[in-house]
């Protein structure tokens, strides 16, 4: 006798599907319980909905323009300008401020630090189409560079409004550090060529002294002679490096005036913050919950069918 395997003694899934089909029909005569099951199912995945929480995230797309001028009279901007952001214009200070004008961690007003913690979580900066990365002639285009910002979170007017005051703050805390970096550059040049200055003076100052020494002696000393051309010779070159120094602390002078006006560098709102009530996430997730329903619908009949074949009322 063959001894028949745990394979064998299995049923064939055809049963399975006649069992479904009576099952379906069974349900299909009960209207009343498949009415139930579906609105079970419908409140079940609406409780989900609405116990769902929902974070609002719009963005902010700065599109940064430098100036159509001599770069070499304007301040460098940082070619790593996601972290610059991150890092050097969103400190500690600015956005603990925001945190405590709009109350955005209530349970963390005791610990600024983790309030602002969790507010770097909850903001994102992105930086694409920089051309601050190259460098650039003074017969080239002016750069530009896309700057994004966005915070997210549960309540849509805080999420805007915070998202605002960040883009904000990235044109003022930029449109200041750029004009102090104008600032000093000025002011650095300006005592470069200074000291430039003096020190031709005090070049020509020798040379009249030793002139002098020279005219006043009947035997002149070969030495001082050799000096005193030697001084003559280099006076050219002196006078053209205090040439160029006036000149680059003119060109950088008149930059740092031209930044301090806001002129260096403009900031254009290339996308406005918005959160929709209803955006793309929102939509695929009313999209899943209709799929969920239409695809539970046989569920809730064979569960019925089912239900009712085992009372035996069917």
């Amino acid at each position: 006798m063959i001894e028949r395997g745990w394979l064998g003694e299995e049923r064939p899934l055809s049963d399975a599907f006649r069992q479904a089909l009576r099952f379906v029909r069974a349900g299909v005569k009960a209207p009343l319980w498949f009415g139930l099951g579906t609105l079970g199912l419908a409140a079940a995945l609406g409780l989900g909905a609405i116990m769902h929480t929902r974070s609002y995230s719009p963005r902010v797309v700065l599109r940064v323009i430098e100036a159509d001028r001599d770069p070499g009279s304007m301040p460098e901007l940082k070619r790593r300008l996601g972290e610059y952001v991150r890092e050097g214009v969103f400190t500690s200070e600015p956005l603990l401020d925001l945190v405590r004008r709009y109350h955005l961690y209530p349970k963390l007003e005791a610990y600024p630090r983790r309030a602002v913690e969790a507010f770097r979580r909850d903001l994102e900066v992105e930086v694409y189409q920089n051309y601050f990365v190259e460098q650039r002639s003074e017969k080239e285009a002016p750069r530009s560079a896309r700057v994004a910002v966005s915070y997210r979170s549960t309540d849509r007017d805080t999420a805007l409004a915070v998202t605002r005051d960040l883009g904000a703050l990235v044109v003022i805390r930029m449109t200041a550090e750029r004009e102090g970096q104008a600032k000093r550059a000025s002011d650095a040049a300006k005592l470069g060529a200074e000291t430039l200055e003096q020190a031709l003076l005090a070049r020509l100052a020798t040379i009249a002294e030793k002139q002098r020494a020279l005219g006043a002696t009947r035997a002149p000393d070969p030495g001082t002679q050799v000096e005193l051309v030697s001084l003559l010779g280099s006076v050219p070159a002196l006078e053209r490096q205090v040439d160029a120094a006036e000149r680059r602390a003119t060109t950088l002078d008149l930059g740092a005036d031209l930044e301090a006006r806001g002129i260096g560098l403009r900031f254009d709102i290339a996308e406005d913050a918005d959160a929709p009530l209803f955006d793309r996430r929102s939509r695929l997730r009313l999209l899943g919950i209709a799929s969920s329903f239409v695809l539970g619908l046989p569920l809730v009949l064979l569960t019925v069918g089912a239900f009712n074949t085992a009372r035996g009322t069917v």
